[in-house]
């Protein structure tokens, strides 16, 4: 009888030993720190591959909290050749941006062209078929079809430029991890202070703003 309880008290003893020595579940947000101070594209992804699967909305938020600053730290310059390549990288997703914008110019350019043209060729109709009235001549302007005629190839030579800008751009580029920069790290750059907009984190140019 005394073995039999001993026996099973040795074996509630190993049991609880077992179980203490069972290494807990790491909380999930430790597990992001860590993958945020990797300061590793593979934590980057570990992060975003995360953000994808959970389901829980505070966890969610802490995770992009995480993203940022994994993202801070593998970008961030660690040298003045890598904060050159940085800048130039800034330089041509901002000029990217405006090529977008060019060519939404450019459609509203084309379209006033093409309004223009048809302009002038109804003006000549009703001019021909009213001789008598002298001043409806007027009524339309050489000067501003010229203009408008002009508009879409001036439109087209910026578009042209900025895209030859961008390919020696990229050739200059020495960092490689600098090759491709998500968009959501570089809109998150400001390199100039006074257009930098008030938020959570400081200005990283360090002049103070937040």
């Amino acid at each position: 009888m005394n073995m039999s309880i001993n026996t099973r008290t040795h074996h509630r003893a190993a049991t609880q030993k077992s179980a203490h020595s069972k290494p807990q579940p790491k909380d999930p947000r430790d597990q992001l720190m860590d993958w945020a101070h990797e300061g590793s594209l593979e934590g980057i992804d570990r992060i975003s591959e995360f953000i994808e699967r959970e389901n829980d909305p505070d966890l969610i938020g802490f995770a992009k909290c995480a993203y940022d600053e994994a993202s801070y730290n593998y970008y961030i310059p660690k040298n003045e050749t890598e904060e050159k390549d940085f800048i130039l990288s800034k330089m041509i997703y901002d000029r990217e941006l405006r090529i977008d914008e060019l060519q939404i110019d450019l459609m509203s350019a084309d379209l006033r062209s093409q309004k223009m043209e048809i302009d002038k060729n109804i003006h000549a109709k009703v001019m021909k078929s009213n001789p008598k009235n002298k001043l409806w001549e007027y009524r339309f302007s050489p000067d501003l079809h010229t203009m408008a005629s002009d508009e879409p190839e001036e439109i087209r030579d910026d578009i042209d430029y900025e895209l030859a800008w961008i390919d020696e751009a990229k050739k200059s580029i020495k960092t490689k991890r600098y090759h491709f920069i998500p968009a959501d790290v570089l809109e998150s750059v400001h390199l100039d202070c006074e257009e930098y907009e008030p938020g959570l984190e400081p200005c990283p140019n360090g002049c103070g703003n937040y």
